[in-house]
């Protein structure tokens, strides 16, 4: 409250530090934001860790998050591994994409499947653009379309008007 509508973020760091001393585990991952939107980001990854260690998924993927920003691509795969070990559906795409930028094809492919199949819409618009920037249009054109079906807005722009009904400009 006092960090998003009031704007004073000492008072909201006082009180997060309070609700830490009483065990409210999700002030760790308030500080750790808060610390990092204030240009702390050592301090914000030592509450974003202690909120890892006491269950919070969120804050694994703020962690990612800060990594990726800062290139380090092992500890943003190390964070979004342990939101996806939890079944975070954007942490598993996350790590798809991750892969795909490393033009690592297996594994970019093995992510966004899972989080597709578990209902991640984006995965499978992530698997259409993966298998036709490696040529294979008839694969693409599949995931595309099952991701219509699940009304996944860019497997729509993919498949529908790119592939069934294509203009020319």
């Amino acid at each position: 409250f006092y960090n998003y509508i009031i704007k004073n973020n000492k008072l909201a760091e006082e009180y997060y530090l309070k609700a830490i001393e009483n065990n409210i585990h999700v002030s760790m991952l308030k500080l750790g934001i808060l610390y990092y939107k204030e240009g702390n980001t050592e301090l914000s990854k030592k509450y974003l860790i202690r909120a890892i260690e006491n269950g919070c998924t969120l804050a694994a993927n703020e962690l990612a998050f800060i990594y990726k920003k800062e290139g380090n691509i092992e500890f943003t795969k190390k964070y979004y591994s342990i939101s996806a070990e939890k079944n975070d559906l954007f942490s598993i795409n996350q790590l798809g994409l991750i892969y795909f930028e490393e033009n690592n094809f297996e594994l970019s492919v093995y992510y966004f499947k899972i989080a597709a199949e578990k209902g991640y819409e984006c995965g499978y618009w992530n698997l259409g653009k993966t298998f036709e920037i490696n040529n294979d249009i008839e694969t693409a054109i599949s995931y595309f379309k099952l991701g219509f079906k699940l009304n996944c807005e860019y497997c729509f722009d993919e498949y529908y008007l790119r592939y069934i009904f294509p203009t020319k400009i």
